[in-house]
């Protein structure tokens, strides 16, 4: 026989901070009982997993999270759905690291954006963001976040793929689901000294440079000795400058993946 849990439902009566710790006076609505029907919680904002409780009216016996009579521990869960509304490019689908979060993990397909970063060694964070209207260079996204409900929108400019990377920029968060305010120009920020932000590709593809191709190239149609002999000393450094960037690659993605493990 299987019995089902009780669901015990709190109402939040007020809040206050005490430096990170983040106390919650709540009112348990199933309760009659005065002594039960009120508890405090304690949340500390560097710790997203779990919750202190008191197991009586009073908050000052909550010093610490880990200190605390009862303590909750906290999953969080994405309970929205969002259908998508348009497609992202098609050499986007796969594993990339976004440098401008962290190093954050990212993975994208045919519509969604896929992000998961660590703030520091004991905490995760993770945002899905969801193709919903594109127009020219510009993809409005529904973003859904684990600590909170509600959907917003976020409008990403990209740029096309050169070889390893994605660079993009990213307009402001709004609530409102309407691709001209989203993603009208004005949502970026205007200032002359602005890069784009960089996605690297986790699998990188190798490829020649260009440089090096045109340096090839002029070495062939040199006509004289001594140019000849210039052009062979600019490939040798040209080479073994490609060779140890694709050595600091190789070492940056063994890295990543033993830290992943």
């Amino acid at each position: 026989m299987i019995f089902a849990l009780p669901v015990v439902e709190y109402s939040c009566l007020g809040d206050w901070f005490v430096g990170k710790n983040h106390f919650f006076a709540v009112a348990n609505t199933k309760e009659s009982r005065k002594d039960e029907k009120y508890r405090c919680f304690l949340k500390n904002r560097e710790d997203d997993y779990f919750l202190g409780v008191s197991i009586t009216p009073e908050c000052n016996v909550l010093k610490t999270v880990e200190k605390a009579p009862e303590r909750m521990r906290l999953k969080p869960v994405q309970s929205e759905r969002v259908e998508p509304g348009c497609l992202l490019p098609e050499n986007f689908t796969g594993e990339w690291v976004n440098t401008a979060n962290i190093d954050a993990d990212v993975t994208i397909n045919s519509t969604h954006i896929v992000e998961l970063w660590h703030p520091d060694v004991s905490r995760w964070r993770k945002a899905v963001y969801i193709c919903m209207e594109q127009r020219d260079s510009r993809y409005m996204m529904a973003r859904l976040t684990i600590d909170g409900c509600q959907v917003d929108y976020q409008c990403f400019d990209f740029v096309p793929r050169h070889h390893n990377i994605i660079r993009f920029r990213k307009g402001v968060a709004m609530i409102k689901n309407d691709f001209h305010t989203v993603c009208s120009w004005v949502q970026f920020k205007n200032d002359p000294r602005w890069k784009y932000d960089l996605m690297l590709s986790r699998q990188p593809i190798f490829k020649e440079s260009t440089f090096i191709i045109a340096l090839t190239f002029h070495c062939i149609t040199a006509i004289s000795i001594a140019q000849k002999k210039e052009c062979s000393i600019v490939l040798l450094l040209g080479a073994i400058i490609l060779l140890g960037l694709l050595l600091l690659m190789i070492m940056s993605m063994t890295a990543r993946m033993l830290d992943y493990n």
